[in-house]
């Protein structure tokens, strides 16, 4: 049996690993289902959602991923909901605190440690410590065509 390379230039090589980087990282994380509707689904209107504790450095983080499976794209806004331990919800108010994304075709979007963005929360935003959490909400979510 013989083994042949692939010849690839080492720039499209390194753009294709530096590609591949988050979608291996997203796999290797515990995503949990975001409950969007009272009957407890984490789909509506072909957009699906999850979200994820996590430890970035010394800060804690609630990373939040948007699976878009419809033909057509879509914008995604919502405020960031917190359920605490002691079943209160804890949430931002206003125009500001609204946040939006649109999702292209078949696209997923993802918040991680190493990047910014809108599906990146601060938890101490919310509560003092991850000890307190119990669970993220998308809350007011709508999702329009773009």
């Amino acid at each position: 049996m013989t083994i042949k390379y692939l010849k690839m230039p080492m720039k499209r090589f390194l753009s294709v690993i530096t590609l591949c980087i988050p979608l291996i990282l997203q796999a290797q994380e515990n995503w949990q289902p975001m409950l969007l509707t009272v009957s407890g689904h984490h789909e509506v209107n072909g957009v699906s959602a999850f979200y994820q504790l996590s430890d970035c450095g010394d800060e804690n983080y609630i990373l939040l991923r948007f699976e878009n499976s419809n033909n057509f794209a879509v914008e995604v806004s919502w405020y960031d909901g917190v359920f605490t331990q002691d079943k209160q919800w804890i949430r931002h108010h206003g125009e500001a605190a609204m946040k939006k994304i649109i999702l292209e075709a078949h696209s997923t979007h993802f918040g991680f440690c190493g990047r910014d963005s809108l599906l990146k929360v601060l938890l101490k935003d919310f509560i003092p410590d991850k000890s307190s959490f119990y669970q993220y909400k998308a809350l007011e979510l709508v999702i329009n065509i773009k």
